[in-house]
């Protein structure tokens, strides 16, 4: 009796649950986690939950949760996740370790909250235009902001929030399309990330605007270079679908604790510092 109530808690859950081994191979899943990724079951079983993430997310998402499971035996949060057809929703997710037969594994309750943080938005005002992937990214970097500031603050480090944007990236636009810039501005955070270490984050704010956060250094100097080589690698051609396009980047940035406040402060404060970059490298240029 008591396994069939089990069994039916697990299988008729509005939540999406998944359990994993202590490889983090999915063991079992039930009907709302195959509803809400579409994935199978049988496509489920023997793969890793990183199948439901963004490239971009899943190293930093894997230190943080992995980290708290170490400490804890238990973490929660909120993380963007890809459906099998490619959209994607914000998930709030919390992981358990429980042990069974001597055995580890991982319990994992997820739910979709992407109409209530959408409506949130929406109230607020700060509801995304375009990609909702750009609000998604918004609410890991704040998870990720205040975590790695909590880590400066011990170590008595420094944090580097950066803000990017494409220059004459209208005229990319205007040349080659709506359809073909939009796949040049989804080309280039797996062009920044190629520099970046795991601690670090990049994200699309809006339009062709981007926002970096370069993890804990007590050395803002290798920062600094770091934002440097990023500008170079924007330098290089894009290839998309067989054309060729050269587009360059302008960068402000803002350090931390020197500054400190909310994440939007150091964005605005990062942005302003871009704005004269900007307007040294114009009047640079046309002088």
């Amino acid at each position: 009796m008591k396994n069939t109530l089990l069994e039916n808690a697990f299988r008729f859950a509005h939540e999406g649950i998944i359990i994993t081994d202590e490889q983090q191979y999915i063991v079992d899943a039930n009907d709302a986690m195959q509803r809400i990724s579409g994935y199978s079951r049988a496509e489920l079983i023997g793969r890793k939950p990183k199948i439901f993430g963004i490239e971009q997310q899943n190293k930093i998402m894997d230190q943080t949760i992995r980290q708290a499971l170490q400490r804890s035996g238990f973490w929660h949060g909120e993380v963007v996740n890809k459906r099998k057809d490619g959209t994607y929703y914000i998930a709030q997710l919390s992981i358990k370790r429980i042990s069974s037969s001597d055995k580890v594994f991982y319990l994992g309750h997820l739910s979709d909250v992407t109409n209530v943080r959408k409506y949130q938005a929406t109230l607020s005002g700060t509801a995304p235009n375009g990609n909702p992937y750009q609000f998604f990214n918004k609410n890991r970097l704040e998870n990720e902001y205040y975590r790695l500031r909590s880590v400066a603050d011990e170590r008595h480090e420094n944090l580097v929030i950066a803000f990017m944007d494409l220059d004459e990236f209208t005229t990319i636009n205007e040349i080659h399309g709506k359809a073909m810039a939009d796949r040049l501005l989804e080309a280039v955070p797996p062009r920044v990330s190629s520099v970046l270490a795991e601690t670090d984050s990049i994200m699309r704010c809006g339009g062709d605007e981007f926002v970096l956060m370069l993890g804990a250094t007590q050395n803002p100097e290798q920062a600094f270079d770091k934002l440097h080589t990023i500008l170079q690698v924007m330098n290089k051609p894009f290839i998309v679908n067989g054309v060729s396009m050269l587009i360059s980047a302008s960068i402000g940035y803002t350090l931390y604790p020197e500054d400190n406040g909310s994440l939007d402060t150091l964005i605005r404060h990062a942005n302003q510092s871009m704005y004269k970059a900007w307007l040294h490298k114009f009047s640079t240029i046309h002088n």
